[in-house]
């Protein structure tokens, strides 16, 4: 898996501190932002050639539990951050339920906005939902540079436009996931999630938060 950071080409945990230490800066948010490259899809959203912690589409990037900003070796409840030390299940959160009202990502939750800067963000729950709309863009299981993954074309008046999001387990009975922002407030230990497997079916799905999936970022104010 591909672990260099696209910006700093750094480890996770140094490239973690230096972009911590830039959210607070419009300027070093507007460099962050150039730095990376996107694609307009005529959905509204722009969204990122590559995953977070990736140097190109191909790459896998950093493997995230739902609101973690640092890679690890395993990927179980009793290792989640927002669980209770020693908890062995979801049915205990101390951050992101509907006792404390948060339902979407906070920005130093975010990934995305950690590692690229505060005009970046994992997708909403509306921005999945677009990106998955048939009607929208169309969607082909390839392989592209020696991996296989899912090709989306945008919408009319934007086919020649695609990004490429890199699979890892996809097959025909199993779904590749990349976290979305939204916290599931039925099931409180579930967020979205974008999914597709290597018939090229897409939808978003729940998936248990403390899962290690990649993040696709997108921006919305250029």
């Amino acid at each position: 898996r591909d672990e260099q950071n696209i910006y700093t080409k750094q480890s996770p945990e140094a490239a973690y501190e230096l972009k911590r230490s830039a959210i607070g800066s419009v300027s070093a948010d507007l460099s962050l932002m150039a730095s990376h490259e996107y694609v307009d899809l005529g959905l509204g959203t722009f969204w990122a050639t590559c995953n977070v912690g990736a140097t190109a589409p191909e790459g896998n990037g950093y493997r995230l539990a739902w609101g973690e900003t640092e890679t690890k070796t395993s990927y179980f409840w009793s290792t989640y951050k927002y669980v209770p030390s020693g908890a062995t299940s979801g049915n205990i959160l101390t951050k992101y339920y509907n006792g404390d009202g948060r339902t979407v990502l906070e920005p130093e939750d975010d990934a995305a906005t950690v590692y690229w800067g505060r005009g970046w963000h994992t997708p909403t729950r509306t921005e999945i939902t677009e990106l998955a709309n048939a009607d929208n863009c169309t969607f082909e299981f390839i392989n592209q540079g020696g991996t296989d993954g899912l090709k989306i074309t945008g919408k009319e008046g934007y086919t020649d436009k695609q990004i490429f999001l890199p699979a890892v387990n996809a097959s025909l009975e199993k779904y590749d996931s990349y976290w979305g922002s939204s916290l599931n407030t039925t099931y409180n230990y579930g967020a979205d999630a974008f999914e597709f497997n290597s018939e090229a079916n897409v939808r978003m799905q729940h998936r248990s938060r403390y899962g290690g999936y990649s993040v696709r970022p997108v921006c919305t104010i250029y």
